[in-house]
This record gives C-alpha cells, structure tokens and sequence, in this order.
C-alpha cells in the first residue's frame, strides 16, 4: 500500500491507515512491541493528515488511532505519553458526540476510565476523581441501556472510583 498511497495518497492512505493498524497488532502478538509501536505512530501520522483534509470523515479515525496508540504505549510503561494520547483522543471524540452522542458514549466512557488510572498512577488525584466520576456517569447511563454489555464496564469504573476517593 505504501507505494500506491505515494501514487494516489487520497484513494489508498485510509486502506494503508487500516494495514498499518492490523500489522501493528500482528507485531505485537509477537513481542515484537517497538516495532508495533512505530506502526502505530505511523498511522497516527496518515490519520492526522487525513482528518486534516477531511474532519468530517476521518475524526473518528484519528480518534481511534490515538486510543490504540496511547494503549501500546501504557503496555510500554510510557505512561505520560499514552496520558496524552488519551486525553487527545477523548477531546476528538467529545467533538464527535456533539453530533453524533449515542455512537461515542462508550468510547468516551472506556478512555475516561483509562485516563483515570493514568492520572492514578502519575499521583495526579484530582485529575484522576474526576474521570472516574465522568467513567462512572458514562457507563451507568449505557449500564441502563444495555446492562449485559456495560454492566461489568460500569463494575470496573466503581472500582477505580473507590480507590480514588481512598
């Protein structure tokens, strides 16, 4: 794809955002975890440019881009980075639900829930009450909606808040 996407960048960059993701997780099933990273790095960079040129159809894309990539970098230890890799991507997604709230939600109540433990471990407490009581919100609302799905989310999102409030 990558020779095509220099071709023809606005016909194959989404297809070689897509590659570039699933050869991120084949990497990472494998160990290969630095290599992995750099695929997702990579596609952030196409998702950027593409959301750039077209916010209306490629937000959502970057968004996702920047869940996956603050979640190899969390598997990495690299805690500050995936911090603000989350909090960018949620600031994507809030946008988002603005027009389109019921598709969003869970996703914003999940990278809530992320950034809550982030701001956990980095001892920031404050920071870190507050996403969990915006998870917590979140996922009672979807709980309400479809509790054999969200019920467990809604679960670990208490859990966090608990330890929060300790």
């Amino acid at each position: 794809y990558k020779k095509l996407a220099e071709q023809a960048p606005y016909a194959f960059n989404p297809s070689l955002v897509e590659s570039l993701q699933l050869f991120a997780d084949r990497l990472s099933g494998m160990g290969l975890i630095e290599e992995a990273l750099q695929a997702r790095r990579d596609s952030l960079a196409m998702c950027r440019q593409l959301a750039e040129e077209s916010p209306i159809k490629y937000n959502a894309w970057l968004a996702k881009a920047l869940y996956r990539l603050a979640n190899s970098l969390s598997c990495m230890d690299l805690v500050e980075e995936a911090l603000d890799a989350n909090k960018e991507a949620l600031e994507v997604y809030q946008g988002l639900s603005k027009e389109y709230p019921k598709i969003f939600e869970s996703r914003i109540a999940e990278i809530s829930h992320n950034l809550a433990s982030q701001y956990s471990g980095l001892g920031f407490k404050e920071e870190a009450l507050k996403a969990s009581r915006g998870a917590v919100e979140l996922r009672k609302e979807l709980a309400k909606q479809d509790p054999s799905v969200f019920n467990i989310d809604l679960a670990l999102s208490l859990h966090n808040l608990s330890i929060d409030l300790s």
